[in-house]
C-alpha cells in the first residue's frame, strides 16, 4: 500500500474513532443560525481538513461597513510615536463581543475557542488579564493556565518576526556584528505554539477535574531557516554562548510541559554503518544541539582557552549537556588527560550509564584511555565494574545482579578489543561477570557501541541468491531462513 493510501486510512480510522466516541460536533450544524450558509460537506477521504465558510457567509468578528463608517482617528495606525508600533483600537461594535468574551474567559471554552484562533486583538488580551487580575484572591483556574499559554505563544510569534532572509540581507548590506549573530541566534529560538488538542472535537465543559491539555495543546517549536549563514570566526564565542542559551530555554520548555528534556540526542559519533537520512539530527532540540556541535568544533580549532571557557559554564544535571562533557572528554585538542577523567568520573549514574549516551561515552574512554593517569584510569575502572544502579521500580536482586553484568560485560570486552588496557585481571572478572549473566554472548559486545538513532529512507532488497542454488534441497529452507531476514541498520531486506 503507498504511503498516501496508509495516511487516508489512518485518517478515516481517527475520524471513525472521534465520531463512534462521540467527541465530534459539527460546529455549523450546532451552533449556525437557521439561515447561515453551510460549507461544503466533510469530504471522505480528508476527514481532518479544514472546512471554510462560504465567501458570502456573515462573520461577526470581521470588519463592516458601519465599522469602517464609525472609524476615528484612534481607530488608525500612525506613521511615528506609539501609534506606529501598535495594534490601533478596536471599533466600538467589536468592542463589546470582546468585552463580553473577556467576562466568560475562565470557562474552558473561552481559551480553546482562542486557540483555533492565531492570536487575539491586544485590546481583547488586556481585558482578559484585567478579569483575571480582578480575581487575584480566587485560586488560579487550568482556563487561566491555558491562556497564559496562549498569550506567552503569541508573543514569542510576534518577536520572531524577523525573517532569515531579511536578517540575510541586511548582513550582505551591513555585515557581521554583535547584534547580528544575536538576532541570528533568535532566529533558532525555540517558542511555544499552541492549537485545539483535537481538529472538531466537541469543546470542552466546565468540570472539576477537566485538565490544561483538554482545552489547549501545547508544543515547542524549534524554528529551522533555509539560509545558510557564513558565520565568521571572530564571532564563534559569542555564537557558542547564544546557541546555549537556546538549548537551556529548549531544556526549560520541555521540563515545564514533559517533566523531562524530552527524546534521547543521537549519538555525536556518526556509525557510518547506518542508512537512511539522519533524520532526527535536524529534528527539534537536537537540530540545536548540532549546531552548537559544529560551532564548538569550529571554536576547539581557533581558540581552544575559549572553547574551555564556555565548557566551564555549561549546565549540570541536564541529559543534554552532559553529552557534551562526554563529548568533550574524548577531544584531547579541548581537555587535558586528567581534565577529561575528571569530567567522566563527574557525571551521574544517569548520564554514565545511560544506553543513548554509551556509544558516545565508550569512544571518549578508547580515545583517552591510555594516556590517562594512572590514579584517575583506576577509578574509572572501578566505576565501570561497580555497574548502573538498581532501578527505583521494582527489580528482583536476581534480575539487577544479571541486567548490571550484562551492562559491565559490553563495556569492558569493547574497551578491550579497542586495545584498552586495565589495571586488574580482566579475564578473572569477565569469567566471574558471564555467571552471573547466563544468557550472555561475548559477541553482544560488538552492538556495546551502537547508535539508537532513529532513520528513515526506502527499504532496499538484496536479492542475491547468497549460495542458496548450490545447498541440499533436504536443507535448503533452513538455509534461506538463516541468511535471510531484515538488517535494519542498513536498511535492507534480504
Amino acid at each position: 500500500m503507498r504511503q498516501s493510501g496508509i495516511r487516508t486510512l489512518c485518517q478515516r480510522r481517527v475520524a471513525q474513532w472521534l465520531v463512534d466516541s462521540e467527541l465530534t460536533s459539527d460546529p455549523f450544524d450546532s451552533y449556525g443560525l437557521d439561515d447561515d450558509s453551510l460549507p461544503a460537506p466533510v469530504h471522505p477521504d480528508h476527514p481532518l481538513a479544514e472546512r471554510k465558510p462560504p465567501a458570502e457567509a456573515w462573520d461577526a468578528f470581521a470588519l463592516s461597513a458601519g465599522d469602517k463608517a464609525a472609524l476615528g482617528p484612534e481607530h488608525v495606525s500612525a506613521c511615528r510615536g506609539y501609534g506606529s508600533v501598535s495594534a490601533s483600537r478596536l471599533p466600538p461594535r467589536l468592542h463589546w463581543p470582546a468585552a463580553w468574551i473577556a467576562k466568560v474567559c475562565d470557562q474552558p471554552v473561552a481559551p480553546w475557542w482562542a486557540a483555533g484562533q492565531r492570536g487575539l486583538h491586544g485590546d481583547l488580551q488586556r481585558m482578559i488579564r484585567h478579569q483575571f487580575g480582578r480575581q487575584a484572591a480566587a485560586p488560579s483556574s487550568v482556563a487561566e493556565e491555558a491562556w497564559r499559554y496562549l498569550f506567552r505563544a503569541w508573543s514569542a510569534s510576534g518577536e520572531h518576526d524577523m525573517r532569515a532572509h531579511d536578517l540575510e540581507a541586511e548582513i550582505r548590506r551591513m555585515g557581521w556584528s554583535a547584534a547580528a549573530v544575536r538576532a541570528w541566534s533568535h532566529l533558532l529560538s525555540p517558542h511555544l505554539t499552541v492549537r485545539r488538542p483535537i481538529p472538531r472535537t466537541k469543546p470542552p465543559s466546565r468540570c472539576a477535574d477537566i485538565q490544561c491539555d483538554e482545552i489547549v495543546h501545547v508544543e515547542i517549536e524549534y524554528p529551522k531557516t533555509q539560509v545558510r549563514f557564513a558565520l565568521p570566526d571572530e564571532y564563534l564565542a559569542l555564537a557558542t554562548s547564544e546557541i546555549r542559551r537556546n538549548l537551556e530555554i529548549g531544556i526549560d520548555l520541555a521540563t515545564e510541559l514533559m517533566g523531562s528534556e524530552g527524546l534521547p540526542i543521537p549519538a555525536i559519533e556518526r556509525d557510518p554503518q547506518l542508512a537512511g537520512d539522519d533524520f532526527y539530527r535536524t529534528y527539534g532540540i537536537a537540530a540545536l544541539f548540532f549546531i552548537q556541535i559544529a560551532l564548538l568544533e569550529r571554536l576547539i580549532a581557533k581558540d581552544a582557552a575559549l572553547a574551555r571557557r564556555e565548557a566551564s559554564v555549561w549546565r549540570e544535571s541536564s541529559a543534554l549537556f552532559s553529552r557534551l562533557r562526554i563529548w568533550a572528554a574524548g577531544r584531547s585538542d579541548l581537555l587535558s588527560p586528567a581534565d577529561a577523567a575528571e569530567v567522566l568520573l563527574g557525571l551521574g549514574d544517569a548520564a554514565f550509564w545511560d544506553a543513548h549516551a554509551q556509544r558516545d561515552l565508550l569512544f571518549s574512554l578508547s580515545r583517552r584511555w591510555g594516556g590517562l593517569p594512572d590514579r584517575l584510569r583506576n577509578r574509572l575502572e572501578k566505576r565501570l565494574l561497580r555497574g548502573p544502579p538498581q532501578r527505583r521500580e521494582k527489580e528482583s536482586i536476581r534480575g539487577y545482579r544479571a541486567r548490571k553484568a550484562r551492562f559491565t560485560l559490553g563495556r569492558l570486552i569493547w574497551l578491550r578489543d579497542q586495545g584498552c588496557a586495565f589495571g586488574f585481571d580482566l579475564e578473572a572478572k569477565l569469567a566471574e561477570l558471564r555467571a552471573r549473566a547466563p544468557s550472555w554472548r561475548d559477541e553482544y559486545a560488538s552492538s556495546a557501541a551502537r547508535s539508537f538513532e532513529g532513520r528513515s529512507g526506502r527499504v532496499g532488497r538484496d536479492l542475491s541468491t547468497r549460495g542458496l542454488e548450490t545447498e541440499p534441497l533436504a536443507t535448503i529452507f533452513l538455509r534461506a531462513a538463516q541468511v535471510g531476514g531484515h538488517d535494519y541498520d542498513r536498511m535492507e531486506e534480504r
